[in-house]
């Protein structure tokens, strides 16, 4: 059986949600948890923290359709003291995956964070006309489930991209520290650092 065959089966987004788990399970031999309440949550590699959010049946080529799942995650990204640098969708017919530092300085908004993730897009219009002006976001790339897509071939772009996700990270601390006034740098870099090494282990 392989991801195609077995999501033809799928009826809700539950059922999506087994059949992406079991694939995670085969393929990279971890069992996926529901942290902070979110759809599913494993480690990769290193330690790699990811972070998965389950549709049924969107079409995210639709950029509205995509910046609200993107609200979703941002939601639950809020939630962690450590955010996951890395984000699937998995969808019925539909895979992303994301390096979450495109969503990092959102977490800097000023909104209702209370807010449920499920209803947070129907509560911030605002920041979905925001997102949809965001180059970065616009890129991402939606990758169609057929029947000739392998298991191997998603696990494989799933390693490759948690692994990008630490360089993105570097990156992003780098331009902190490059931006960071002078009172209270000491304390920002050694937050910084000591974030790095949690992601590196």
């Amino acid at each position: 059986m392989s991801l195609y065959t077995d999501l033809q089966s799928c009826k809700v987004e539950s059922d999506v949600a087994i059949v992406y788990n079991n694939l995670f399970k085969s393929q990279f031999g971890i069992t996926p948890e529901q942290k902070n309440n979110c759809d599913s949550y494993f480690y990769l590699g290193g330690g790699i923290p990811v972070l998965v959010e389950f549709k049924y049946n969107e079409n995210f080529n639709n950029r509205v359709s995509l910046v609200k799942v993107f609200i979703q995650v941002l939601f639950y990204l809020k939630s962690f003291k450590e955010p996951p640098l890395v984000t699937i969708i998995g969808d019925l017919n539909e895979f992303i995956i994301i390096n979450n530092s495109v969503l990092f300085d959102y977490l800097e908004e000023d909104l209702d964070w209370s807010v449920n993730p499920s209803i947070a897009p129907k509560c911030n219009q605002g920041l979905i006309d925001k997102m949809l002006l965001d180059s970065n976001l616009m890129k991402t790339i939606v990758y169609p489930i057929k029947e000739t897509t392998a298991d191997e071939e998603l696990s494989s772009l799933i390693l490759a991209k948690s692994k990008e996700s630490i360089i993105y990270y570097i990156y992003d601390c780098v331009n902190k520290f490059k931006s960071s006034k002078a009172k209270g740098l000491d304390k920002q870099i050694s937050k910084l650092f000591k974030n790095l090494s949690i992601y590196c282990k």
